[in-house]
């Protein structure tokens, strides 16, 4: 069950918080508007997937049902899909994104834990297809950017919202404790990406 949620509604809020202008290639918003805008995920959602699928393994956690399940998938949901994660940029821009992206999500999760693999950072793989012009352009380089800010805010994120006295007392243990494992995977995968 994906983590995913419609975002074309938020379009304009999205331009908003970024001051009308696309965090990527740093055009302004008419210039995309002209170019086929799509709403991109900084952070992929199936980077959020693969971490509190992994962090559901880890807590022997297997049922989707339960309290604790839905509710940390809620608030992983919110935050994942929050317009602070988003960035309204052209169709040509997030499709490129998407390959290297889904290459090294293919490749981190046929590790099997055993066996090291080689690094190749998302560069790496950006730079083996279609978003090598990404790359070349320096597009790429604000791409990582805005990924690693992210990965910053969901550490800041999780860290406020675990420290909350009122909403520890509501939160299930193993809510905090699928959300703590979730952020820990997302960290791995950054930095098994070298982000």
């Amino acid at each position: 069950m994906s983590l995913s949620r419609n975002v074309s509604g938020h379009k304009e809020k999205v331009w908003d918080y970024r001051n009308n202008i696309d965090a990527y290639t740093l055009n302004d918003k008419s210039s995309v508007e002209d170019s086929h805008p799509e709403i991109d995920h900084i952070v992929e959602v199936a980077m959020f997937d693969s971490a509190f699928e992994k962090a559901r393994q880890q807590e022997g956690v297997l049922s989707n049902e339960g309290f604790a399940v839905q509710h940390a998938r809620q608030l992983i949901q919110n935050y994942c899909n929050a317009v602070e994660n988003l960035n309204v940029t052209t169709r040509q821009t997030n499709q490129k994104k998407k390959g290297p992206i889904g290459a090294a999500m293919r490749r981190l999760r046929g590790c099997d834990g055993k066996h090291d693999l080689r690094k190749i950072t998302l560069r790496q793989f950006a730079n083996m297809g279609a978003a090598r012009v990404l790359v070349e352009n320096g597009v790429w380089d604000r791409i990582e950017d805005c990924m690693r800010d992210k990965y910053d805010d969901v550490d800041a994120w999780v860290d406020d919202y675990c420290a909350d006295s009122e909403l520890q007392t509501r939160m299930h243990r193993s809510t905090m404790k699928l959300i703590n494992c979730t952020r820990e995977n997302i960290v791995c995968m950054m930095e098994s990406l070298s982000l």
